[in-house]
């Protein structure tokens, strides 16, 4: 009888909270627990207690040092040298120093460039008192074609601020600019003759007119070039890459406007827009230059983004039809917010816009 009453003491107390949570301590895997709760003695029970606690207090410090590295998003950096046999030949673009030529000016409303070039660049005439608090320093300019105006308020040594303003539309580059067959006189890639035509695609640029770039490519329609040989030369005589010849033609320079006599070179990507303005190799006059290059690729992770919408060419902040570049990136979303401000742009990047007007109190002191 004595047993049968036992057992049915046992079952009565598995059936409470604290039978329960005894049967839990002896048959759980977890470190510590069944030592915890289990019998024993008061002292031992305790050590445990504080080992389980200490545990879990290093658990919970371990698991939020993990969140927040997960939340900093981390990154590595992994370089490799690759030897390829064939390579996509770059983009080069060229630029006279010169973006609008002093013959076609002449009956536009750019002439009056013409007559203060010819009169010299003293500083006779020219402000020295304006008032810089002034919310816009061409205050005193008549009307964006008051050239006279613009160079006697310009308050810069190199007349920076002046040149600023001088921004011809697109479609007067097209006019007034440098042309194609004037500026590249010879071109050879690999011992052959460029198809000056075909080869070479125009880009407008702000600060230096009608560029010229040769192997832009245009997607699938038009891929840009491969090659597999690599220097200039082969043995003593010329043999690869691209050789071009240029002429500035200084005749047709605005002295004011293009103070120094040369060319600027890109080398790039193809199908990406170029800025000499930021990234160009200045070109002298009279000399032979070599430029060699090594490239270098960034392939991001898959969390990064690269500013376009399901990988389509020309989606948010790129032109339509080039591929991403940061710096584009950069320079068109300036554009567009400057758009949302004040209705307009102060670059040729964006077609279909109205450029601001300096002499606008609100357009100018974004210029």
């Amino acid at each position: 009888m004595g047993n049968i009453e036992k057992e049915k003491l046992n079952e009565l107390d598995d059936d409470t909270v604290v039978g329960a949570v005894r049967v839990f301590s002896n048959e759980t895997t977890l470190h510590g627990i069944r030592y915890l709760i289990g019998r024993g003695h008061l002292l031992i029970r305790l050590c445990w207690l504080a080992i389980v606690v200490l545990a879990f207090a290093l658990l919970v410090m371990q698991a939020q040092i993990v969140y927040q590295d997960f939340r900093s998003s981390p990154y590595s950096t992994k370089i490799d040298i690759v030897s390829e046999v064939v390579k996509t030949f770059p983009a080069v673009t060229v630029c006279n120093d010169n973006k609008i030529r002093r013959s076609q000016l002449y009956n536009t409303k750019y002439e009056g460039l013409i007559d203060i070039d010819d009169g010299g660049r003293s500083t006779e005439g020219r402000s020295s008192t304006r008032d810089k608090s002034s919310d816009n320093v061409w205050a005193s300019v008549k009307d964006d074609y008051d050239w006279q105006g613009f160079y006697s308020a310009s308050s810069a040594d190199d007349f920076s601020d002046f040149i600023n303003v001088v921004n011809p539309t697109k479609a007067e580059l097209n006019d007034y600019g440098h042309t194609l067959e004037d500026f590249v006189i010879q071109c050879t890639y690999n011992q052959k003759s460029c198809n000056m035509s075909a080869d070479f695609t125009v880009l407008q640029n702000r600060h230096y007119g009608n560029c010229f770039t040769f192997n832009f490519g245009d997607g699938d329609d038009e891929p840009p070039r491969v090659t597999s040989k690599t220097g200039a030369l082969s043995g003593n005589v010329e043999c690869c890459g691209l050789h071009l010849s240029l002429m500035v033609d200084e005749e047709e320079y605005m002295g004011l406007l293009a103070p120094n006599r040369g060319a600027m070179v890109v080398i790039h990507a193809p199908n990406t827009v170029p800025f000499p303005e930021d990234d160009g190799i200045n070109l002298e006059t009279g000399s032979a230059i070599s430029i060699g290059i090594r490239e270098e690729v960034i392939q991001r992770l898959p969390k990064f983004s690269q500013c376009v919408v399901d990988r389509k060419i020309g989606t948010n902040t790129s032109i339509s039809g080039t591929n991403y570049t940061v710096r584009c990136c950069l320079k068109i979303c300036y554009q567009q917010s400057l758009l949302e401000r004040c209705s307009c742009v102060d670059d040729i990047l964006l077609l279909d816009y109205r450029q601001c007007s300096v002499t606008n109190k609100s357009e100018g002191k974004f210029n």
